[in-house]
């Protein structure tokens, strides 16, 4: 598996177990490019022997193309769908055949003893093969079972303006009537109307899911798999049971595009967006009483001419506190850390630079540990997650160690009844981190691993955090931000119901929205330290 993969993190397991066998169902010469990557990364564990392959008629994946085309849908591809090309294609088919030679292949209803066969290849499994499995027959679901039973095609979302386009593994074990959906990843449903920008993330970004599970059932047991199961697959009363819209459905969407298309142009073109920091002082917190009145009592910080900030940490030091942020410097092209202090009455002065790199920084939590102060930015561009030191607070920081080797953001960490954990969103394809996963250390320093409750969240309405985790009143509170219809168009706080737990749960106790200013679009981090409150709102401000 390439470095910097979300997927190393379930290269190895700890458990002394036997190595599951695991059976390949697809066609050698037919394989989709998302498949193949799946295929290497299992080859790359050293917990799962790949022990037969059995061959399958190959499915053409591109579910719209298959159920076939009315007019409208002929219309679309000519006009929008044809001009899109996309890199890497999920569904370019390649041959794997000199992935496997090591591997005998058998007829489908061959019977091998096995944990569990990956089904690459026709949805139909044959019984004596699904009766030679432990743990089933997998595969994978393009489309929320919820709302698509018959798969979405990718284009259902876009037409049906569902801000959320998932893939689901999916199940099925002898004896048993209906699939069993293990888990599921919502990425945000594409701004642009094309079916294959909109597979684009959920296909690619639900790679490491078999490895995930995999890894689950070798290194937990299985009981970790129906512990951490969504269920039957159980279409809601809404559910559409027809991959592709008609042809009224269709126009009607043409319709839509179009006079969202004049608005885009009417409203956009001269305007653009910006980025501020708000602060107040409150003796009752913004998540127990979300209100307008309170939200209005936020203090707007203004940026220099050229820079916008963002993403606002506070942190308390010898009496004074201390405002860390993102200055995003846009004829640089990118942002560094800054920082100042808060006099008593708000004001934000000794503003400075501390940290920059020839990448770009951002979400600075500062927190102070063992007698030391830590600064933990994001720094994705460079692959990981980097520690810093400060040998002179606040101006002075020298690299610790990095913590994690594969590219994420919005990470935070905090203390643990065991250690410490850490709070990540790995970047499963370019612009979406759908998925937060919960890392453990006994020491800060690390190695940190993969927590066994995780994942924390896997839709892009609620994963990506925004901002520390902290207690209050015997809750344990996680903020983060709502990127399913738009980046950081909402901030979250979600209470965690079961810290220690062994399957991690949440509920959202208060969102706030953008709204109650004009141009204000959205929300995206919160922090507190002691009565002091920052957030940060985007703005769209017409262009000087």
């Amino acid at each position: 598996m390439p470095a910097g993969s979300p997927s190393v993190v379930f290269r190895d397991s700890a458990s002394t177990a036997q190595k599951l066998r695991i059976g390949l169902l697809l066609d050698r010469r037919h394989v989709p490019a998302y498949a193949r990557a799946i295929i290497e990364d299992l080859k790359a564990t050293s917990y799962v022997q790949l022990v037969a392959v059995f061959d399958s008629r190959a499915v053409d994946n591109d579910l719209v193309v298959r159920q076939g085309m009315n007019r409208a849908l002929r219309a679309y591809y000519r006009y929008i769908e044809a001009r899109v090309r996309t890199e890497p294609d999920p569904l370019a088919i390649t041959d794997i055949t000199e992935l496997l030679t090591d591997i005998e292949t058998y007829p489908a209803d061959r019977s091998v003893l096995m944990d569990a066969v990956l089904n690459f290849g026709d949805a139909t499994v044959d019984t004596n093969l699904l009766g030679a499995t432990r743990w089933g027959v997998w595969r994978y679901q393009f489309g929320d079972s919820r709302h698509y039973p018959e798969g979405s095609g990718f284009l259902r979302e876009l037409v049906d303006q569902n801000p959320l386009s998932a893939v689901e593994l999916v199940r099925r074990l002898a004896g048993v009537a209906s699939e069993e959906v293990l888990c599921r990843v919502g990425c945000s449903t594409s701004a642009y109307p094309s079916m294959r920008l909109n597979r684009m993330a959920p296909i690619w970004g639900a790679r490491h899911l078999m490895l995930q599970k995999l890894w689950e059932l070798h290194h937990i047991g299985p009981q970790a798999l129906s512990a951490r199961s969504a269920g039957s697959v159980e279409p809601g009363l809404r559910a559409h049971r027809s991959l592709t819209p008609g042809n009224l459905r269709l126009a009607l969407w043409f319709a839509r595009l179009s006079m969202a298309a004049l608005w885009r142009r009417l409203r956009l073109n001269d305007h653009r967006v910006h980025w501020k920091i708000a602060i107040r002082r409150s003796s009752e917190p913004l998540y127990d009483a979300p209100t307008q009145a309170a939200l209005r009592e936020f203090r707007w910080l203004e940026s220099p001419r050229g820079h916008f900030w963002a993403d606002p940490f506070l942190f308390e030091q010898a009496g004074q506190t201390w405002l860390f942020f993102e200055d995003m410097d846009h004829a640089a092209g990118r942002a560094h850390i800054a920082c100042g202090r808060l006099t008593f009455d708000g004001a934000l002065v000794d503003v400075r630079p501390i940290l920059s790199r020839s990448h770009h920084l951002s979400y600075p939590q500062v927190f102070s540990a063992d007698g030391e102060v830590y600064l933990l930015p994001e720094a994705a561009e460079s692959g990981g997650v980097d520690l810093y030191r400060a040998v002179s607070f606040p101006d002075q920081w020298v690299l610790e160690r990095r913590l994690l080797n594969f590219s994420c953001v919005d990470s935070v960490v905090f203390r643990s009844a065991t250690g410490w954990g850490m709070f990540t969103s790995p970047i499963v394809v370019a612009g979406h981190a759908p998925i937060t996963w919960a890392m453990h250390a006994n020491q800060l320093h690390g190695p940190w691993q993969y927590s066994a409750h995780s994942p924390v969240a896997s839709d892009a309405g609620t994963a990506r955090g925004a901002g520390e985790v902290f207690e209050s009143d015997g809750r344990h509170i996680r903020p983060s931000q709502d990127c399913a219809t738009e980046y950081g168009s909402a901030l979250l706080f979600n209470e965690i119901l079961e810290p220690e737990g062994e399957v991690y749960k949440e509920r959202t106790m208060a969102r706030v929205e953008g709204g109650w200013l004009p141009g204000l679009t959205g929300v995206h981090t919160y922090n507190r330290r002691g009565q002091w409150e920052a957030i940060d709102g985007k703005f769209l401000v017409a262009v000087e």
